[in-house]
């Protein structure tokens, strides 16, 4: 189906209508032509799982690495063979049997999660930002297949859930109320979740790694997401905290060395990042970030329309000033910034997030890594 749709999409509009969401919100134009291609053929063919990764490194490349590549995969599974994998199986083959057992990979420090409607292109570009920004190579988790996942995400989303979120004040609190009572129920509808949502599934094994098995993914320190993407850290995390809150919290009380936080920084919708557990806000530093006048991410989050209720001084999108860094929690709205990461024509007068200023003033870049 979603085969379909996008190849009609593409034989309107050959090479960017499928991609459309992509080229609204990111900064494609950083991507090589070779990059370029690949991740089109990608989305053309099918040939990039919701949930893979995509492995983006500095300067102009040919190509990127993907995980799993279907195309090296010959005697392997095939493209019907991963779509009947739940999320977690899926994230399981993809983390653990194929990207940490790469030495390179392993030693990333920098994950990115695109939002709703991307495509490999999108995952692509998002990547390529961050990777030409702090000179290193970033993992970027594939979140969707193009056009179809426009129609069913956003529409229905928009349209649907958002409303229903909006008045419950989404479902964290809720659950973190009810979570002592019935810990059981509230991991298995967690649980639930990451099966349906398979790039949270796989950033999931990637935080497990990070924080539970030594050597494995030790050098993680920052996770990037958008739109649609803080809804899968939000997830990752909430089983995270649910499935090892008491283990992390006993693992790192008794441990000699420093902790290591890893900053989560979301773009668009905030939401509620879970502290059940307050190992959770010492294990990770939260900052969330929403335009002005970014009208997806207040449809989608009853928190965006909070924070104007606290009445604090917007960040100017031009030179953001956060100061008394780094902190534990901080959420602010960026002046006259809308839903996009990049310049785009047709937004205008609205400005794009500044995504770069922001990340610069949380993690400094540096001349080499």
């Amino acid at each position: 189906m979603k085969f379909l749709e996008n190849g009609f999409s593409m034989m309107s509009n050959p090479g960017t209508s499928a991609a459309k969401t992509d080229e609204k919100f990111y900064d494609t134009k950083q991507l090589s032509s070779g990059e370029r291609r690949q991740a089109m053929a990608l989305l053309a063919e099918q040939n990039l799982p919701e949930g893979s990764i995509c492995v983006m490194k500095p300067g102009k490349q040919e190509d990127f690495d993907v995980v799993p590549d279907l195309e090296q995969e010959k005697k392997g599974k095939s493209r019907a063979d991963w779509s009947k994998l739940s999320g977690c199986e899926r994230a399981r083959e993809i983390v653990g049997e194929r990207f940490l057992k790469n030495s390179e990979w392993a030693g990333i420090d920098t994950v990115v999660i695109p939002g709703c409607g991307s495509s490999p292109l999108g995952a692509a570009a998002l990547g390529k930002t961050l990777a030409r920004m702090y000179n290193t190579k970033v993992a970027a988790i594939a979140a969707g297949q193009g056009a179809f996942d426009t129609w069913m995400e956003a529409k229905s989303g928009a349209m649907l859930m958002a409303p229903m979120a909006n008045a419950l004040n989404a479902f964290n609190p809720w659950l973190e109320a009810s979570a002592p009572l019935n810990p059981t129920a509230a991991r298995d509808y967690i649980h639930d979740l990451l099966d349906a949502i398979h790039e949270a599934a796989t950033l999931y094994e990637l935080l497990e790694a990070r924080l539970l098995e030594k050597g494995k993914f030790d050098n993680l320190s920052m996770i990037v997401s958008h739109s649609k993407g803080n809804w899968a850290v939000l997830t990752a995390l909430l089983a995270l905290e649910l499935a090892h809150g008491e283990t992390l919290a006993t693992k790192y009380k008794d441990s000699k060395e420093p902790i290591k936080p890893i900053d989560i920084v979301t773009f668009g919708n905030p939401v509620d990042l879970p502290d059940m557990h307050k190992i959770m806000l010492k294990l990770f530093r939260y900052y969330q970030f929403v335009g002005e006048k970014d009208v997806l991410g207040h449809n989608c989050s009853a928190i965006a329309w909070f924070l104007h209720l606290r009445n604090e001084e917007k960040l100017d999108p031009n030179d953001p000033e956060l100061e008394g860094l780094p902190v534990a929690k901080l959420e602010k709205i960026v002046a006259n910034a809308g839903h996009h990461l990049a310049p785009n024509e047709e937004f205008k007068p609205i400005d794009p997030m500044p995504i770069e200023e922001i990340l610069k003033k949380i993690r400094p870049p540096m001349a080499t890594r």
